[in-house]
């Protein structure tokens, strides 16, 4: 009769074997990824600006959450312009667009690993950061980019870049609607917010913060009548009557001041407005 030998091996031995066999894929491999030439040319498509009108500040190659992606900053005529594109399908993931007044210092995002892409297009690992990380935000799929989204909110404020001191644009999801969140203050104090639609650019909301251009309170000098204020209110909202506006005065902070809203043609506005002055304080508008 043959005899069956079975040899025996300590269980802590296979769990060791399958860890260490397990370990250390990689998520897609490098030679996959478009490269960092391909990555540059998809951001200067995505600004609709020529390369050889740009200076690049840094183009690395970077991931997130497992995903990998090339990060890209250029900037042209004092504005910087920065993307994120995917390695693998050349997608722009995240956009921003700073004004050169007040380029903010911009960081690796927490979690995340930085991979310096060399010469022969490996990449190699500089700094991984220990901290948790964060979520990594969709950016604009639809045809106007963050120039002609900033180029709309000026617009529709009157305002000239020449005439603001900031600006920051970023893109972003709204109820499922691709958008720019714009953002400026002009050389007068007035901060501005708006939200561009990113598919035709129409402005989908705004608001806008005047309280630190307002001159000082001055009640000998008398306040504004409340219809002076309505025809401040429809001054700025061509087509609207005053049957549509609802306004009262109230103090605050010791100031009196005129609120109200109006609602026009599917818009929704709400203001404030100094009583002794006629200045705005306050002005936000969104669609109904």
């Amino acid at each position: 009769m043959k005899k069956l030998y079975v040899l025996a091996v300590p269980l802590f031995a296979i769990s060791i074997f399958l860890l260490t066999s397990c370990a250390g894929d990689p998520p897609a491999s490098t030679a996959d990824y478009i490269g960092i030439d391909k990555a540059k040319e998809a951001a200067l498509q995505a600004a609709g600006i020529s390369a050889d009108s740009v200076s690049f500040s840094s183009a690395s190659l970077d991931s997130r959450n497992g995903i990998y992606y090339y990060q890209v900053i250029f900037s042209n005529n004092g504005t910087e312009w920065e993307y994120d594109v995917d390695a693998l399908t050349g997608v722009i993931i995240e956009e921003k667009v700073l004004s050169a007044e007040n380029v903010a210092e911009e960081t690796s995002p927490a979690g995340s690993e930085e991979i310096q892409e060399s010469s022969s297009g490996s990449p190699e690992e500089t700094a991984v950061s220990s901290s948790g990380g964060g979520e990594n935000p969709s950016s604009s799929s639809g045809p106007l980019d963050s120039a002609s989204a900033l180029a709309a909110a000026l617009g529709h404020a009157q305002l000239t870049e020449e005439e603001v001191s900031f600006s920051k644009v970023e893109s972003d999801y709204d109820d499922g609607v691709s958008v720019f969140e714009v953002e400026f203050v002009s050389k007068d104090g007035t901060e501005y917010d708006y939200k561009v639609n990113a598919d035709d650019g129409s402005i989908i909301s705004f608001d806008q913060d005047a309280e630190l251009s307002l001159p000082p309170s001055a009640e000998s000098s008398g306040m504004i009548s409340e219809d002076q204020a309505k025809e401040a209110v429809l001054s700025r909202v061509p087509g609207a009557n005053v049957s549509d506006i609802s306004i009262h005065l109230k103090e605050d902070d010791g100031r009196m001041e005129y609120t109200g809203r109006l609602l026009y043609d599917g818009m929704l506005y709400e203001f404030k407005i100094d009583a002794y002055s006629g200045g705005l304080i306050e002005w936000e508008a969104e669609r109904y």
